[in-house]
């Protein structure tokens, strides 16, 4: 018999385990509706092992896993994997705790809060050595959240400013002087033959000039020539050529007058000076 009761008791513990006393977690009291500002949850907790746990406010859309906000630890708000850097609180010999909890919402992405509107609020709960309690129950508790995330502002990208490419110096070309061309004047330069006349006082052509009461002058000592004063028949040419050989020939007569005139006037002076100083000497 007593075999038999040892069987029947370890299939029924085998088959019928004994139920494990799950941790229930309350949320008391909390505000319905919040904003950007913090906010403060009061907690219950029975159930629980003696020592210390850390509590995490848990704000979320129903339907979703995407956790997000901040929970005051007493000295920092924190939001990030790390157990024991949440809210502590000390469960006593009773299995009991209590706690008032600051929370807000934080710096949620899009994603975690799309929006205002109703969320869930749930209380996380961490054991002595840091790691997520487990089984715990609790009833979520909706909330409101009035608050919408500031619309980014889009910074525009600096447009890259293009690579200054040097521009190759240009070959200065050589500028061409151009030769000067001389234009011909368009005065035309009459040129005149001048032929030099010397009039022979004892010549026809000289006794006829006077007879007109006019004087004539050579154009080679007035320096000055006219069309009218050349020649225009071939007879004139000639009687002026005949003219100058005339006047050819009388020169060399006229220079031994001049010095025969000069000699005598040389003879004259030298015998009055002669004749003067024999008188003085006579005296």
């Amino acid at each position: 018999m007593k075999r038999i009761f040892f069987l029947v008791t370890f299939f029924s513990v085998l088959v019928f385990p004994h139920k494990a006393f799950a941790v229930t977690i309350s949320v008391d009291q909390y505000p319905s509706s919040i904003s950007q500002d913090p906010f403060t949850v009061n907690v219950s907790i029975s159930g629980a092992s003696e020592g210390q746990n850390y509590l995490r406010v848990d704000l979320y859309k129903e339907g979703t896993s995407n956790y997000f906000g901040e929970t005051f630890n007493g000295s920092d708000w924190y939001g990030e994997s790390d157990g024991k850097s949440y809210s502590s609180v000390t469960v006593d010999s009773s299995k009991t705790a209590s706690a008032h909890i600051q929370a807000r919402i934080g710096t949620p992405s899009v994603t975690e809060f799309p929006g205002a509107g109703t969320y869930k609020l749930r209380i996380r709960r961490y054991t002595t050595s840091g790691n997520q309690a487990s089984n715990d129950q609790q009833t979520p508790v909706n909330i409101e959240i009035n608050y919408a995330l500031p619309t980014p502002t889009s910074t525009p990208s600096p447009t890259p400013k293009p690579t200054n490419t040097p521009i190759p110096s240009k070959t200065p070309t050589p500028i061409k002087t151009p030769t000067p061309t001389t234009k011909p004047s368009s005065v035309s330069t009459k040129v005149l033959t001048v032929t030099p006349v010397f009039k022979n006082p004892t010549s026809p052509e000289f006794a006829k000039s006077t007879n007109k009461n006019s004087e004539i002058v050579p154009s080679s000592i007035l320096g000055e020539s006219t069309e009218s004063s050349a020649p225009t028949t071939t007879k004139e040419k000639e009687n002026q050529i005949e003219a100058l050989r005339g006047s050819d020939k009388k020169i060399p007569v006229v220079l031994l007058i001049l010095g025969a005139i000069i000699s005598f006037c040389a003879i004259l002076v030298a015998f009055l000076l002669f004749k003067r100083k024999n008188n003085k000497d006579e005296l």
